[in-house]
């Protein structure tokens, strides 16, 4: 049986680049989504009874127009609000990596619970320390609390590259967010230290008055992965206007919201509708 709650955060709903490009409309829908993927199996995908629920019974279930649904779906599919899987059953990056962990709790749990348990990864071979090398004698000089420049452990970006490019205010306790990087493998060290420039500078902008994150927790919690602060792909314009004409000349329906005057004279210019097309949905151009 599902919890009844559902962890929800306003800020990041609020703050989610790819859900603020889509409409009202589309967002509710969206929420309506959340919660039958709440109660799903497996947790956070779009199924109902195990079975992925057609455009009419969806229309049933959230409440909207069966005419209306088709293109609120594809409108938040464009925007990479959600993803699909290899069936094409509609599911939620998040969610889907917040039922992994609590798994993975639930697992360390039966084990003793050992809260150094729940920093590991669910696939915890593919993230096993290196075996240390011997000792080599060295200068005092020359260990890593005293040569930045030394990277502690492989990977395509040393640990030394990471933190000059996390912000001066930012940098604070080096030896934990060393000790952190040494756990990481090298696809999530070079993930991290990709993104760090931006996030910083999305988290900086987006909570001015919040003390920025230090670099373990953005590390540890793995902040690049967050859905929030990551921009949208841009998508194809002439694709674009491809869709929203098919659209059009079908005769279903076509939000303005989603297909503005400017949009309506680029699809009449490129002659993939008419003018008399455009005006019988209701658009203006």
């Amino acid at each position: 049986m599902a919890n009844p709650w559902l962890k929800f955060y306003p800020t990041d709903w609020r703050s989610d680049p790819k859900l603020r490009m889509c409409s009202a409309a589309a967002r509710g829908l969206w929420i309506e989504m959340i919660c039958l993927m709440h109660e799903s199996t497996p947790y956070g995908h779009l199924l109902v009874g195990g079975h992925s629920p057609t455009d009419a019974q969806l229309s049933a279930l959230v409440g909207i127009p069966s005419d209306q649904l088709p293109n609120l779906v594809r409108e938040l599919e464009e925007a990479g609000v959600f993803s699909r899987t290899r069936e094409n059953v509609i599911y939620s990056r998040k969610m889907s990596r917040s039922a992994k962990k609590a798994a993975t709790a639930r697992n360390n749990g039966r084990k003793g619970g050992n809260p150094n348990l729940s920093k590991e990864r669910i696939n915890s071979a593919s993230v096993n320390l290196e075996d240390k090398p011997p000792d080599k004698p060295q200068k005092p000089e020359a260990r890593i609390q005293n040569t930045p420049q030394s990277p502690p452990g492989g990977g395509t970006s040393s640990f030394s590259d990471f933190w000059e490019r996390v912000p001066k205010g930012c940098k604070n306790d080096k030896a934990g967010a060393v000790a952190q990087w040494r756990r990481m493998n090298a696809d999530d060290r070079q993930a991290a230290f990709d993104s760090v420039v931006a996030w910083y500078a999305w988290e900086m902008n987006a909570h001015k008055d919040r003390t920025p994150l230090y670099p373990t927790r953005y590390l540890s919690k793995r902040r690049w992965e967050d859905e929030g602060w990551q921009p949208p792909k841009p998508a194809d314009p002439q694709a674009k206007l491809e869709l929203w004409a098919k659209s059009i000349r079908d005769g279903t329906f076509v939000s303005p919201s989603v297909c503005p005057p400017q949009m309506c004279r680029a699809m009449i210019e490129a002659g993939l509708v008419t003018a008399e097309q455009v005006q019988a949905r209701g658009l203006v151009a």
